[in-house]
């Protein structure tokens, strides 16, 4: 499918008068061809980004979605999914060897990523000889919060020998028991109902809290992209318009009169 299209990007083309639902199937249709390649969809909406994200689960095949950050919103927990969505994306772009990301221009220049932030830090699993005490050091050392009892991302409490963890890249808490030996069993629950969801065998923890001192490095510089390239969305039409690698070029029509040196390089449907 899009044969002469996906050539044509490939090799450093541009396509245009692309749908939403065409440029959903294409941008899937990318990620499934390249093989240990980055690529960078810098658009202008937020919106749009997260509906083509979706979209490409149906396909079997996720584009990863990097939010930005709407500071009008007041709805209650709009905070806790924005840093879910974020760390989500930090996450698999850290670890993937094949990257196709949607951001927007605001939000992959943001320098709001830890320096510090590293693959795994530690995975626990069932089984593991590590005690109650030392496993709680661990989770606040990734700063976590320690409250009385778990109700949003980044907390942490402590009942007996259940550990109860909120990563923040998650929609469930996580409870860890702990016995004699070691760790005795990991589960998701629900908040309300205390009850359990599933139960797991491991679990990797992630560091991706970070102090104020340690920010710094924005989505484009957290990674070396092979590619950075725009969406951008003329007459009711969406054109993808690329550049050389690790080359960020800006949002504005007049950036394909100059990357496109002739109608040749421009595919349209």
């Amino acid at each position: 499918m899009f044969n002469k299209q996906k050539n044509a990007f490939f090799s450093g083309g541009s396509v245009g008068g692309l749908t939403e639902d065409s440029l959903l199937v294409f941008l899937v249709e990318v990620l499934r061809s390249q093989r240990k390649k980055s690529f960078l969809f810098i658009s202008k909406s937020d919106s749009l980004n997260k509906r083509i994200c979706q979209g490409s689960k149906w396909f079997g095949w996720e584009l990863i979605y990097y939010p930005e950050k709407d500071t009008k919103k007041t709805v209650p927990g709009f905070l806790s999914q924005y840093n879910r969505h974020r760390s989500d994306a930090i996450i698999k772009i850290a670890t993937s060897e094949t990257v196709c990301c949607l951001s927007t221009s605001l939000a992959s220049k943001k320098p709001n990523i830890n320096k510090g932030t590293k693959p795994v830090v530690f995975e626990v699993k069932v089984g593991d000889n590590i005690g109650r005490d030392s496993f709680k050091e661990r989770i606040l050392d990734l700063g976590y919060s320690r409250v009385d009892s778990v109700f949003k991302p980044g907390d942490t409490s402590i009942r007996g020998d259940i550990v109860d963890v909120f990563p923040v890249y998650e929609k469930e808490p996580l409870r860890i028991s702990f016995g004699f030996k070691g760790i005795d069993s990991i589960s998701f629950f629900n908040i309300d109902s205390q009850r359990t969801i599933r139960t797991i065998q491991a679990y990797g923890l992630w560091d991706v809290f970070g102090s104020e001192v340690e920010l710094g490095r924005s989505l484009i510089d957290f990674i070396t992209w092979s590619a950075i390239i725009n969406i951008v969305k003329k007459d009711g039409l969406y054109s993808i318009v690329q550049s050389g690698s690790g080359e960020y070029i800006n949002t504005e029509i007049v950036s394909i009169q100059r990357e496109i040196g002739s109608k040749k390089d421009f595919l349209f449907f």
